[in-house]
């Protein structure tokens, strides 16, 4: 073969491993493209998926726990990509190769960003399990209020019932007492009365002197004067039994009052 052909021959084998790399090249061009295009992908529909949840959740549709499952699932993946890119970096031999050595370096590259997505998303996570637990306290403290009023209005109607209640009988009992006193004092005053008027027509028919008439009709005021007197401290000292059973209902009231009071102020302390 001339010298002519074979150096012909080599620049074509030359030109077709050329042509060939470039082939290569751009097939391992293409397929990074499409595995960064598919990540992309992923990465946006996952953001998707994540918005609806939120909205969901906002809607009542879904619960807070279902986003947390969510996030675990996220955890989870990240956590099985990051242990299969230290699994692969450890399956290089030693010492590796330079071409070995670029692709370790990238691979701790992606080791360094999963890390990362690690760490963010579990304070995600976190976020999201302290935004649950505050709901919760806040429905289990509205629930509380809720409890904590609705004793509030039962008792409060239970004490004006009960104050109505004393305040009509124990003036319904005064105005008795007060009737009865009256009518008392009035039988005094007629029983008196029925007395002079006797004594006095014992005087004009001349039955008793003018002396007995004056000493016994004295006697009869000053009889009626005692018996006045014992029927208004009779009933003073009903009204004041009335008066000290109504202080004592008072007070009672009172007591249970700033009981209830004391027992909502340390309820809410410990809430």
């Amino acid at each position: 073969m001339k010298e002519e052909q074979k150096l012909k021959l080599q620049n074509d084998w030359k030109q077709l491993n050329l042509d060939l790399r470039k082939e290569l090249n751009k097939e391992a061009e293409l397929k990074a493209k499409i595995k960064l295009d598919r990540e992309e992908f992923d990465k946006q529909y996952a953001e998707f998926k994540k918005q609806q949840l939120e909205f969901d959740i906002q809607l009542g549709l879904k619960s807070p726990k279902d986003m947390l499952n969510l996030l675990n699932k996220e955890l989870s993946s990240i956590e099985s990509s990051l242990s299969e890119k230290k699994i692969k970096v450890e399956s290089f031999v030693s010492p590796p190769t330079l071409e070995d050595q670029a692709q370790i370096e990238s691979i701790n590259k992606d080791i360094i960003t999963l890390e990362q997505k690690r760490l963010a998303k579990q304070k995600e996570i976190q976020t999201q399990e302290k935004s649950i637990y505050d709901e919760q306290v806040k429905i289990i403290k509205e629930q509380q209020e809720k409890e904590q009023k609705a004793v509030e209005d039962k008792y409060s109607k239970e004490e004006e019932l009960l104050k109505k209640f004393n305040e009509t009988w124990f003036s319904g009992v005064q105005k008795r007492n007060e009737s009865d006193k009256n009518d008392a004092i009035q039988k005094i005053s007629d029983d008196e009365k029925k007395k002079l008027d006797e004594l006095q027509k014992w005087q004009d028919m001349g039955v008793i002197s003018k002396e007995e008439y004056e000493r016994k009709k004295t006697q009869i005021e000053e009889d009626a004067r005692k018996e006045r007197e014992k029927k208004e401290d009779e009933f003073r000292k009903k009204q004041l039994k009335v008066d000290s059973q109504k202080q004592g209902l008072d007070q009672e009231l009172q007591r249970k009052k700033e009981r209830f009071g004391y027992s909502k102020n340390t309820k809410a302390r410990y809430r």
